[in-house]
């Protein structure tokens, strides 16, 4: 049996963000280039490649993480609440992360993100967050 290397036994990390465009205490926008080799596109349809679905709410995970750091502290994703694509994202397109970021009553907080690439909405992702240090009402 072959032992694998180190690096290839986990995951290499999805960078989602490439940059950020604006980080204030209303929310964060941040911008993803696509690129074309990606070693996923093949097999997230071979003849039409899409940027995956779920990467984008991966990039709005990471433009919430880069928030709280700023703004809330530590937080925990406790809540995919939904998410919608409507516009596909395919290599070379470039779509901007604008995340609307509030901390509702219950202590949590709340990230309702707008994708866009141009002026077309490519995704509208919300997602909760519990404060690490908060505590979260009982129901």
């Amino acid at each position: 049996m072959t032992e694998m290397p180190a690096q290839s036994q986990a995951a290499m990390p999805l960078l989602a963000v490439d940059r950020v465009l604006r980080l204030d205490a209303a929310g964060v926008t941040t911008r993803k280039a696509v690129a074309g080799n990606e070693p996923f596109f093949p097999g997230h349809y071979p003849d039409y490649f899409i940027y995956p679905g779920v990467f984008i709410i991966e990039a709005v995970q990471q433009a919430a993480q880069i928030y709280a750091r700023r703004y809330v502290g530590q937080v925990r994703l406790v809540e995919v609440r939904s998410a919608r694509f409507l516009s596909a994202l395919i290599p070379g397109a470039v779509f901007d992360c604008e995340c609307k970021c509030t901390v509702a009553p219950d202590g949590r907080l709340r990230v309702d993100a707008t994708c866009r690439h141009g002026e077309v909405t490519a995704a509208a992702v919300k997602l909760v967050y519990q404060i690490e240090g908060s505590i979260a009402p009982q129901s």
